[in-house]
């Protein structure tokens, strides 16, 4: 639900599942996320299209973007509870050359 306010907040949209996913410039994205709700990057990853990127508060919030390469970032969801696994981080495999 936060995902959809932070939504509202930063483009005067309707409801995501009304109106589909809804992207502004990355920018003001961010920079509400980190303001408005705590949120600080947790990490990132190159999907078809774009960047993936993990937003989340030490209070739990998170948001999942996905950035474009023409500078605009879409909430693609959001949540509450979110935890961090003490697991090791994934090494690539194959060669790095």
């Amino acid at each position: 639900m936060k995902w959809l306010l932070t939504c509202v907040a930063l483009v005067g949209c309707q409801p995501a599942f009304a109106q589909g996913i809804k992207c502004a410039p990355r920018d003001k994205v961010v920079s509400r996320l980190a303001e408005k709700f705590g949120e600080t990057q947790l990490g990132a990853g190159l999907s078809a299209g774009g960047v993936v990127e993990l937003w989340a508060s030490k209070a739990g919030g998170w948001t999942l973007l996905l950035s474009l390469p023409d500078g605009r970032s879409c909430l693609m969801s959001g949540g509450e509870a979110w935890q961090v696994l003490d697991a090791e981080t994934p090494k690539p495999k194959g060669d790095p050359a």
